[in-house]
């Protein structure tokens, strides 16, 4: 016998818990992590000279982007504060910047990206560590490296080799040149196997020459990473890939790891406190662990002193941060949870940045393990696994109503996801891949037809399983939440699949313990389907996600045609024609992964951006970082205006 749907009770808890707990969260998140090795860039900015009434700039009429967002989405973009030029007052002299990371957890007060996991802990990085490249509007980087500590770089005919030359003058901030020894020194230990990172084979670096001989202990150098001078750096690759793609490792300072034993620098006090260095526009002056982190300026930036005289970073919980917002203690937010919004749009002190973003929520099904050791393990299927039957993958995916989703628990400002490569990518976006239409009916169709038979409120497994007869039980692992929105949209999923006739064990972790279940060293497999969240990044590729010795790649899937598919979108003739035959690999690859369901998108989003309207020459593309960087952003009064001031 089916169980009866509980949706309408749901939604009227969630509702009603938005209106008691007026500032809930409402990310609906159980995790944001990041697959790129952690290379700062620069985006491409969006002039145009169009302009609310309010002084914030809108999207260009040509934006490509707008045409692959629903018309609804494209009418909120809004990507920019007023330039110093526009504002009706002058920019004063320094000024501390009030900047809020929106989260009911403490940080993971990782400080280099080769170790971090979270966005938390990289939205402190981007104060400090430093620029590197900078990238075109297709996300490419760009020779021009206006603004960051890469000056150019040079590919060579052969197309295996990079040649990146650093900007003469930049500076870590204890004074010591930045050198091409950082660089190489960083991917030493990115590709050491007790460096504890997970990081190690995402955008290429195991493709360097000579670099896996390295990790399995069998050379001593990296045989493809030569150091020219202090200023010059080689890095070679053992066949030609869309390096233009590529997102390099963030240097390390030699002069300060260099006697530090592998194991132990990811929890010395140059990655977990003050202590910690970069070239960027702020320096760390104090941490409060967990808690917030506040920046000096660095009078010494390659670029120029900074406007501000500093930046204060604190973390706010979800439900305190529109009354904060209200009272003008915030300057920028790293983001708004949606639910609140109607609450809080009416403020006078505020503007609401939004641009489509990186990130996008996701279903995951275990189909595998990681199978061998560290340096030469990779994903294998488990044909015993529950959610190795595609079947029972599509029933679930059929069984939630993204919309439903979008509209009741986020209010219209996400919108429905069915592939991996966001809008933002506007060419890599294949906008054809449509999710299979939200059907309960033809869910359970599809599982009977599979011959998963009911016995009393739950079905059982089918003639031919490994556990054939027994009660259809799941595990349903995700990180605790931290608010209402994100607690109803756990508990709607649960009440689908138990509509579904599906039995699931809950296995609910904090944040940070929760993340580390599924790194290749841990490898749990304790777990059949969890939620999360993902941030994509600048480049294309899905390798980092879905390559066989990834730890992001937590289904475990793997499969001749995926590493083909793979092997082909980072391939020789995907650098030869990136536009062209990259572009199709990528396309097919979202095709493939939409057959499989194995992960499946559910929802876009914003990056949804609080800004008080005393900061100037702050704009976004994808993220809550400025575009053109930190060092220009301004403000116009001395304290956060309060709404109605």
């Amino acid at each position: 016998m089916k169980k009866r749907s509980i949706l309408l009770s749901l939604l009227g808890v969630a509702l009603l818990l938005s209106l008691t707990l007026m500032a809930c969260d409402g990310n609906g998140d159980t995790d944001i992590s990041e697959t790129e090795a952690g290379t700062e860039v620069v985006p491409p900015s969006t002039d145009t000279d169009t302009e609310e009434p309010n002084g914030a700039a809108q999207p260009p009429a040509d934006d490509p982007v707008t045409a692959l967002v629903p018309p609804h989405i494209a009418e909120m973009i809004n990507r920019a504060m007023p330039t110093s030029e526009q504002s009706s007052y002058d920019v004063i002299d320094g000024g501390i910047l009030r900047y809020v990371v929106a989260t009911g957890t403490p940080f993971g007060g990782i400080l280099h990206s080769i170790w971090s996991l979270s966005a938390d802990d990289s939205h402190l990085q981007t104060f400090f560590l430093g620029s590197t490249f900078t990238v075109d509007d297709d996300f490419l980087l760009d020779p021009d490296g206006t603004g960051t500590a890469v000056r150019t770089f040079e590919i060579s005919d052969d197309g295996l080799t990079i040649t990146i030359f650093l900007r003469d003058g930049v500076y870590w901030h204890d004074g010591v040149q930045h050198t091409a020894r950082d660089w190489e020194f960083a991917y030493e230990v990115l590709a050491h196997p007790e460096s504890g990172t997970t990081r190690f084979g995402q955008q290429n670096s195991h493709r360097i020459v000579g670099i896996n001989e390295f990790r399995e202990g069998e050379a001593d150098d990296i045989a493809g990473i030569r150091v020219i001078d202090d200023l010059t750096l080689e890095i070679e690759f053992d066949g030609v890939l869309p390096i233009r793609n590529t997102v390099f490792t963030q240097p390390l300072p030699y002069h300060i790891f260099r006697d530090i034993p592998i194991d132990e620098m990811q929890d010395s006090p140059y990655v977990r406190t003050e202590a910690a260095i970069g070239f960027g526009p702020f320096i760390p002056a104090v941490i409060v662990p967990g808690e917030s982190m506040t920046f000096t300026r660095n009078e010494n930036y390659y670029w120029g002193a900074p406007v501000l005289e500093g930046v204060e970073v604190r973390r706010v919980a979800p439900d305190l941060l529109g009354a904060e917002l209200e009272a003008g203690t915030v300057d920028i937010a790293t983001t708004f949870a949606e639910a609140n919004f109607p609450y809080f749009d009416h403020l006078t002190n505020i503007t609401y940045l939004k641009a489509p973003g990186w990130a996008y929520n996701t279903i995951t099904f275990r189909v595998g393990y990681f199978e061998g050791d560290q340096a030469t393990g990779r994903a294998a299927l488990d044909p015993d696994a529950p959610m190795s039957d595609v079947n029972l993958r599509m029933a679930m995916w059929k069984s939630i109503d993204t919309e439903l989703i979008s509209d009741a628990f986020f209010l219209g400002l996400r919108w429905d996801g069915a592939t991996i490569v966001p809008p933002i990518h506007r060419n890599f976006h294949n906008p054809n891949i449509v999710r299979p239409p939200y059907d309960m009916d033809a869910a359970h169709a599809l599982l009977d037809e599979a011959g998963y038979e009911w016995d009393g409120d739950y079905r059982t497994f089918p003639e031919g399983s490994p556990r054939a007869g027994e009660r259809l039980e799941l595990t349903f692992t995700f990180s605790s939440p931290d608010n209402a929105t994100t607690e109803a949209v756990q508990q709607y999923h649960i009440s689908q699949w138990n509509e579904l006739g599906i039995y699931l064990r809950i296995r609910d972790y904090d944040f940070v313990a929760w993340g580390q279940l599924f790194t290749t060293e841990t490898d749990d497999t304790d777990w059949d389907v969890q939620i999360n969240a993902w941030s994509f990044g600048t480049n294309p590729s899905p390798a980092g996600f879905f390559g066989p010795a990834q730890g992001f790649n937590r289904s475990r899937y793997t499969s001749e045609r995926m590493d083909a598919l793979l092997a082909r979108i980072d391939g020789e003739q995907a650098a030869m024609d990136p536009m062209g035959y990259r572009l199709d690999a990528v396309w097919e690859f979202q095709e493939y992964l939409r057959e499989l369901a194995v992960v499946v998108p559910t929802q876009f989003r914003f990056a949804f951006v609080p800004v008080n309207n005393r900061v100037v020459d702050f704009e976004i593309v994808a993220t809550p970082a400025p575009s053109r960087g930190w060092h220009l952003v301004g403000l116009t009064h001395d304290e956060p205006l309060r709404h109605g001031q």
